[in-house]
């Protein structure tokens, strides 16, 4: 299929021609009042409504002018171009006309006659046309290029918004594949603890885990991927998360939350903390025999938010765990989506014995 060039005053929206229109001729007002008022001439109100008159008719015109072109859309660009430049002949000379039937034939000046005094035979009222024509058409001409030039800008700008809009929806598409990367060895997890619950008869506490599970569920898994929550929420949600993982390990899990006062009202991306969370109980707590403690800390420093969880699982028992990487994957790219370069994730084994990651982000209203 062919490619269709855009329309050329199609994107001119009907309020931004009208203010095109009626700024090109107030110029032209405004530039003649001032020249008229320099050179001293007599009858300057008379002058006055001659000018207004002139730029109604060529107000018209333009508009005229413009509806044509707008006729052209879907033609080459050359046609277009070549087209609305050879109907700026016509305006002109019809602008001519005008100018020569109301001000030297119905509303001349007092005490002139045709052509400013001239003499009126058909030669001379001819050449008086032809000369006015000439000059005029230069001036549509130059109203014809300012249209193109508004169009073009227009186009720049829709493109402009097209390709942001875009961006976002490409951003928005990116997070929401990344929020419901959702670790299905959780449910089933899950589902194995209920099992084990019921089947010792233990029906207290899978009633109990039963309804935190539908608590994270409703609170978590219908949420809206791209919301911002405050971190207040963010951590109230993994403690959810986390009383449901110590039914798995009762007595071999301690959590240890220390958030500043004014970290806690920091909106961050909802869920963020998630993956980092289940990393600590998936490849820290789950391979372990004894007590591990997870920390989350959360603190404001030059204007960023600084998120840590860590445990202090010994380092072997993590280092090269098979699929550890995605957890820090998602969240590192769900920063970079969220945050460009502002946002920034560090991850490590600690000297002492445990694994830590930090993330900083921007502190955004």
């Amino acid at each position: 299929m062919a490619e269709q060039p855009p329309a050329t005053a199609a994107t001119l929206t009907p309020r931004t021609l009208a203010l095109a229109i009626s700024g090109f001729w107030c110029a032209f007002l405004a530039l003649y009042t001032v020249r008229t008022a320099l050179l001293g001439y007599e009858h300057q109100v008379f002058w006055l409504f001659r000018r207004l008159a002139a730029a109604l008719i060529g107000g018209l015109l333009s508009l005229l002018l413009a509806v044509v072109i707008r006729k052209l859309q879907g033609r080459p660009a050359r046609t277009r171009i070549a087209t609305a430049l050879a109907l700026c002949l016509p305006c002109g000379a019809l602008f001519a006309t005008a100018g020569w039937v109301l001000f030297d034939n119905i509303a001349p000046l007092p005490g002139e006659d045709c052509n400013n005094g001239l003499a009126c035979t058909p030669f001379a009222v001819l050449e008086y046309i032809s000369e006015l024509t000439i000059s005029w058409t230069f001036v549509f001409a130059a109203w014809t290029l300012l249209l193109f030039a508004l169009d073009s800008a227009a186009r720049v700008r829709a493109a402009e918004r097209a390709a942001a809009d875009a961006r976002e929806a490409a951003r928005l598409a990116e997070l929401r594949a990344l929020r419901y990367q959702v670790n299905p060895h959780f449910l089933f997890n899950v589902l194995n603890s209920l099992l084990g619950l019921v089947s010792a008869q233990r029906l207290a506490e899978a009633e109990q885990l039963i309804g935190e599970l539908g608590r994270y569920l409703r609170h978590n898994l219908t949420m809206d991927a791209t919301q911002r929550i405050t971190l207040a929420d963010e951590v109230e949600r993994q403690l959810g998360y986390l009383r449901i993982e110590a039914h798995r390990f009762p007595d071999r899990m301690s959590v240890q939350v220390d958030i500043a006062p004014d970290a806690a009202r920091v909106p961050v991306p909802a869920l963020l903390l998630q993956p980092l969370v289940e990393n600590a109980i998936k490849h820290g707590l789950a391979r372990s025999t004894g007590l591990v403690e997870i920390r989350l800390r959360a603190f404001v420093r030059g204007g960023e938010l600084a998120l840590v969880v860590e445990d202090n699982a010994r380092p072997e028992q993590q280092a090269g765990s098979e699929g550890f990487g995605i957890g820090l994957a998602n969240v590192a790219q769900r920063l970079n989506a969220e945050f460009g370069s502002a946002g920034r994730l560090q991850a490590g084994v600690c000297t002492d014995g445990g694994f830590r990651v930090e993330l900083s982000l921007p502190v955004v209203a």
